[in-house]
């Protein structure tokens, strides 16, 4: 691996210095290694292609929609499908669930699903493509990551070391490839910072910020959530100028950046999401969640599940389980000395964690079912395992430097990105439960509709179907689900009748009497209910 060629490299010219040796041959071995210290990045690259080649991340691409989160994987496709299938407008987006007006309904800024249909038009209908495009997009923000974490600890061994540190999170690495729109978010929020920095940090041009709010603004709009990186980095910029008064043009720099971020955020962003409130509401979707889900709407025993939840059910896959021991030592050892710092990257770490904690408070709930949460605090988190680096390293810069540590944290990073691996391999193999399964007994069954001459248009009841989009888009058709333990189903399915229901389709061994039967195999009965 090229990581270790790099270290051990390094710590060999350590020892030829040391040594006795011709003067020249050591000023050679120097520039060599020189030489490959500037081509880092493409170093970064390649391992990381390794990594995922090794991982499996690559076939994971032609994956069906299945596992945990089958329902938010089916909800996403069903807004890109929708977007092929019926021509839908930008500003239109909708579901095949029809419990809302014509299933339309809003949630995050629907550019990718918009991109990825218009390719869907070239080439056809192809999952796989949208996982490739947030691959590609997770790709640019670990190269992005890798970047930011050099410009601000300027040590490239430890840069690797907490690039991949980061990277052996299951949920990160199980979203990256996945249909959910978070990682899109992630990637673009850490394009934001490292330009961001760029500015603050290499006095690159300040029209640089604009750049970064452009990033930050389209994280904020596939998920309102990762709006307290703009706000973070514009409270450490003003802060900065007035209570460390650096005199290095920050006062232009507040300038663009206010600028930047009262247009492309609260304009933008407000709209967006007066847009999705309005949008809901004129179509009577209840669905997708446009509000918050706080703590103290909750009683006793419900933020004891949640706390359970993300202390013990979720806990080993934020991180590698045994990283959370070393962590633990670089925070106490490092966050003493780092967090009274008058520093701008101590202020960046101050807002992020205040804004992180408020997210935690206000959307509480949420993260008892969706690990994927957890992917906004990555930034933070990073920025926060950084400044107490630096700070360690201040203190004990022999301890940090030693080759025997060094050798130890390649082996112990060696063994979290296996684990991640398998951990990642594991969701897909114990993928098919209660909630995908109606998606593995559908998987191309629309085709078999096509071949029945039941039209695209035609309105489908599916029972059992525990998702709201799941079976429906399966089967690429328009209707309702109904729950395998809704008591009620006999009259559910004559309510959706009225409402316009062509036909029935179950999985279940149940025998509709009152109703011809269409079709019956491969597990499915379709019954014809409407006229």
């Amino acid at each position: 691996m090229r990581l270790l060629s790099a270290i051990v490299s390094k710590t060999t010219l350590i020892i030829l210095k040391k040594m006795p040796i011709n003067n020249q041959f050591s000023a050679i071995t120097t520039q060599v290694f020189l030489a490959i210290s500037k081509r880092k990045t493409l170093a970064f690259i390649g391992l990381v292609l390794v990594y995922l080649l090794l991982a499996g991340t690559f076939w994971q691409l032609f994956e069906m929609p299945q596992g945990i989160h089958f329902i938010r994987q089916t909800d996403s496709l069903a807004f890109l499908s929708n977007y092929y299938h019926f021509g839908a407008g930008f500003f239109e987006p909708q579901v095949f669930n029809l419990s809302s007006v014509e299933g339309k309904a809003a949630n995050e800024f629907p550019i990718i699903y918009y991109f990825i249909s218009l390719i869907y038009s070239v080439f056809g209908e192809h999952e796989f493509l949208l996982r490739a495009a947030n691959l590609l997009i997770s790709f640019t923000g670990f190269i992005a990551l890798f970047k930011l974490i050099f410009l601000i600890i300027k040590d490239l061994f430890y840069t690797y070391f907490f690039t991949f540190l980061l990277l052996s999170s299951t949920v990160v690495m199980y979203y990256a490839n996945n249909f959910l729109p978070d990682p899109a978010s992630l990637s673009f929020s850490i394009l934001g910072w490292y330009l961001f920095l760029l500015v603050i940090f290499k006095r690159k041009s300040s029209l640089l910020l604009l750049l970064s709010f452009l990033f930050f603004t389209l994280a904020s709009l596939i998920k309102i959530t990762y709006f307290i990186h703009p706000v973070s980095a514009l409270f450490a910029l003003i802060i900065s100028r007035y209570i460390l008064k650096n005199k290095l043009g920050e006062a232009r720099r507040i300038e663009i950046a206010s600028l930047a971020f009262g247009v492309s955020l609260l304009l933008v962003l407000s709209w967006w999401f007066a847009f999705v409130k309005n949008y809901n509401s004129t179509y009577g979707d209840h669905y997708f969640l446009t509000t918050i889900r706080p703590i103290w709407s909750l009683s006793k025993h419900q933020i004891s599940e949640v706390w359970h939840a993300v202390s013990n059910v979720w806990y080993g896959n934020y991180l590698y389980r045994n990283s959370y021991y070393p962590i633990a030592l670089l925070l106490l050892f490092g966050l003493p000395f780092a967090l009274f710092k008058k520093s701008f990257l101590n202020y960046i770490v101050w807002f992020l964690l205040a804004g992180s904690a408020s997210l935690f408070v206000v959307f509480y709930a949420q993260f008892k079912d969706h690990d994927y949460y957890f992917l906004n605090y990555f930034i933070p988190f990073m920025f926060l395992l950084l400044h107490a680096f630096i700070a360690v390293k201040d203190k004990f810069p022999g301890f940090v430097n030693a080759i025997y540590l060094k050798i130890f944290l390649i082996l112990f990073l060696a063994f979290s990105l296996f684990d991640t691996s398998v951990m990642v391999k594991k969701r897909y193999v114990e993928s098919r439960d209660a909630f995908s399964e109606i998606g593995f007994v559908l998987q191309g069954f629309d085709q078999k509709l096509d071949s029945l001459l039941l039209p695209q248009d035609a309105k489908f009841i599916i029972y059992p179907d525990e998702t709201r989009n799941g079976g429906l888009y399966a089967i690429k058709r328009k209707g309702w689900n109904i729950g395998r333990h809704d008591t009620s189903f006999i009259s559910q399915i004559s309510t959706y009748k009225d409402g316009g229901a062509d036909y029935l389709l179950t999985t279940k061994r149940v025998d509709f009497l009152s109703y011809d039967k269409v079709y019956e195999g491969e597990g499915v009965t379709i019954f014809k209910v409407g006229k």
